[in-house]
């Protein structure tokens, strides 16, 4: 512009010059007067003066323009993208250093190469798609190759690409994605190890939905409820399928579920018990079942995780335990012995039939005294010392004889067995007491040892807990299950040995299998019971189950303690039923010798014999 305005200027003062020239040529005067002649010098002044001006704003445009050029270079070569120009055949016309540093090479030997051989062999049909439809399509598109050149690491780009208005070129723009597709390997690789780690946990797993349809279920979860992966997909709570009841056999509504519980609360919902139909046994399977809420960003719940372990077992254990109560109530009311469980809070007793005919009382009449009240005076003192070795755990078990007091006033002899029962604590409870009425046969010992046990409380059963262990035995990492189990808090077993805590019965054969696993994880059993020791020492039965991960070791237990003290207390009870029944027949078998004895005295003397005897 400024150009085309000086060659304007100068025209015009060429036309002055010329016009001037002519008039005085009309007038026969070639020669200038003075004033013309200085007005026409101060006008070429003037007009080099802008010239001069004019030719220095050139100047300063021409560097502006340079400078503006090398801008645009160092833009376009330092870019932290790949700028790439390319013909239809997809030959590079142009590079900048970013493009040519993901292809590896320099920027020189680059120019008329062809970008597709540098593209994956996996990608390159992706890429030769994408040049085609970048020139027919004259709109721009976008494509994902893998760039790779023998001696470097491949490495993962983002094209975008737009023909030139022309169509004969088109403008690439390369963007490495390369950490982002290894950070998206990296979290495919943990939800697959967390998947596998989940399914094969000895504990059923289901994750639910917010409207709690089913989105994920384990193994275990499968063999629990009979059903597969694909049949319990997007069943919910609500689905009539399950026919769940209550403990006590009414049903179980699939809004008073757990996981519906713990999406209209929001709170985890812990220790239920389920009765859920099995279609393949065509019976019901006990689950304890834990139903945990996790929430999305804005504190609403995106699902339930819910899981489960089956608690059959220790429900037949439970039915066992019934069952002998009642047998073991069935002996104490129909016993032809007196029997009575005395409290040692309030010396209160609860007696039988048998010993309330012993004592001519009714059974309320008795359920209100206190057991000195009709013991003899004479025997308290010996009644004290023997309840207080059974208090302070000197015996177990006491016998003696002693005299009741009749309600009529008489004195009735009887040889009294009793045993302190006490709490999984240790606390004393109340006396289980049998006596037998032996005032006719007060010269005749009988050693008559009897023992009455009532089952300890079977102890509380816990969801799974699990422990991630190093190579060399350290423990790693806990779950807050393994914590309620052994009673440890995080900080305590973290960093210690597992070791620590097995019994040395159990020690060197988890140590074996641990050597042996670390060979090879095929020679070792991966699911097997052991026992350990919790922090206050008390031995815990677990069954454990174990996996590898590279040189890392996973391990889930499930403690079966209570199903062993409930095993341990039925086959004592049974012991101490069968203990019993033999202890009565050979009281009844020493009655009739005894009676024998004294009709053959009264024959002797000349008398009846006083006893028929039934053989």
């Amino acid at each position: 512009m400024m150009e085309e305005a000086k060659q304007s200027r100068i025209e015009i003062l060429r036309q002055k010059i010329q016009k001037m020239v002519e008039e005085n040529h009309k007038e026969g005067d070639l020669l200038l007067n003075e004033s013309d002649a200085m007005k026409f010098i101060h006008e070429i002044e003037v007009q080099q003066v802008e010239l001069e001006m004019q030719n220095e704003e050139l100047k300063k445009a021409g560097e502006q323009e340079i400078i503006a050029a090398r801008k645009y270079a160092d833009l376009y070569d330092f870019a932290p993208s790949g700028y790439f120009t390319l013909t239809s055949q997809g030959i590079i016309k142009e590079i900048n250093l970013c493009g040519a540093g993901m292809l590896g090479k320099e920027r020189s030997s680059l120019i008329n190469g062809n970008f597709g051989f540098f593209v994956s062999e996996d990608t390159r049909t992706d890429f030769n798609h994408f040049l085609s439809e970048i020139f027919t399509g004259k709109e721009k598109k976008t494509c994902d190759v893998i760039l790779s050149d023998q001696g470097n690491e491949p490495i993962y780009v983002s094209l975008t690409g737009i023909a030139d208005q022309n169509g004969e070129q088109c403008y690439l723009t390369a963007i490495d994605i390369t950490d982002r597709k290894r950070t998206e390997q990296e979290l495919i690789e943990s939800e697959h190890k967390f998947t596998n780690l989940v399914w094969d946990m000895q504990v059923g797993v289901l994750i639910q939905g917010p409207q709690s349809e089913i989105l994920f279920s384990n193994r275990q979860a499968h063999e629990y409820l009979g059903l597969n992966e694909d049949q319990l997909l997007g069943k919910t709570s609500f689905d009539p399928y399950w026919n769940v009841i209550h403990e006590d056999g009414s049903p179980f509504p699939g809004g008073e579920h757990p996981v519906p519980q713990a999406l209209a609360t929001g709170l985890p919902v812990r220790d239920v018990v389920m009765g859920v139909y099995h279609p393949h046994n065509d019976t019901r399977v006990w689950l304890l079942v834990d139903a945990i809420p996790q929430f999305n960003a804005d504190g609403n719940v995106k699902q339930v995780v819910c899981n489960f372990i089956d608690i059959s077992r220790r429900k037949q254990a439970e039915e066992e335990l019934r069952i002998s109560e009642e047998k073991y109530k069935a002996i104490f009311d129909q016993s032809v012995d007196g029997k009575s469980m005395t409290s040692v809070a309030e010396s209160k007793m609860k007696v039988n039939k048998a010993f309330c005919e012993l004592l001519g009382y009714s059974e309320a009449e008795l359920a209100a005294l206190e057991w000195q009240t009709i013991t003899h005076p004479d025997d308290l003192e010996g009644d004290e010392k023997m309840i207080g070795s059974l208090l302070s755990g000197a015996k177990e078990t006491a016998r003696w004889e002693k005299r009741y007091i009749h309600k009529n006033g008489n004195t009735v002899w009887v040889d009294i067995s009793t045993r302190l029962q006490r709490d999984k604590e240790n606390k004393p409870l109340f006396f289980n007491t049998s006596v037998i009425d032996i005032s006719e046969r007060k010269r005749v010992e009988a050693k008559l040892t009897e023992s009455n046990t009532k089952f300890q409380t079977i102890f509380e059963n816990n969801s799974a807990a699990m422990a991630i262990i190093s190579p060399d035995t350290t423990i790693l990492m806990v779950n807050d299950e393994y914590c309620k189990m052994s009673g440890y808090a995080r900080e305590e077993v973290i960093g210690t040995s597992w070791t620590k805590q097995i019994p040395p019965d159990d020690l060197e054969r988890l140590q074996e299998y641990n050597r042996r696993r670390l060979i090879d994880p095929q020679d070792a059993p991966d699911k097997y019971e052991f026992k350990f020791y919790k922090k206050n020492g008390e031995i815990v039965y677990s069954y454990m189950s174990v996996s590898m991960y590279g040189r890392m070791i996973i391990v889930s237990f499930v403690d079966f303690t209570p199903r062993i003290q409930a095993e341990h207390d039925l086959l004592k009870k049974m012991e101490e039923l069968l203990l019993f029944q033999r202890l009565t027949v050979d009281r009844e078998l020493k009655m009739v010798e005894l009676k024998k004895e004294v009709n053959e005295l009264l024959r002797c003397s000349g008398k009846d014999g006083k006893y028929r005897i039934v053989e």
